[in-house]
């Protein structure tokens, strides 16, 4: 009961998280160029296949992607927005303590 309470209440808290909407430009001026090679001229699936493909992609990013793409796609760019949103907070906070 403790746990199905607290998964409620961590997903109310998630809910709550104001999250940018962010585009796939906006997205690729966060990403180093060296590991996005997103272009609005490169499909999008073209450039998964090659992600997917690369053996210089992380097991977790493959695994991602390949998920990712059999769900909803609203619902996948949502959660990947969430997650982005996460990383880039804990990234700020790391570099706080470094400086």
């Amino acid at each position: 009961m403790k746990t199905t309470q607290h998964k409620a209440a961590l997903a109310a808290d998630l809910a709550a998280i104001e999250r940018p909407r962010l585009s796939p430009a906006d997205i690729a001026r966060l990403v180093p160029p060296s590991h996005c090679t997103h272009t609005p001229q490169t499909p999008a699936l073209d450039l998964a296949d090659r992600l997917i493909s690369d053996p210089a992609s992380s097991h977790w990013l493959r695994a991602a992607l390949v998920g990712a793409l059999r769900r909803d796609l609203v619902d996948a760019a949502n959660d990947c927005e969430l997650v982005l949103s996460v990383l880039l907070a804990r990234l700020a906070e790391l570099e706080e303590v470094r400086s």
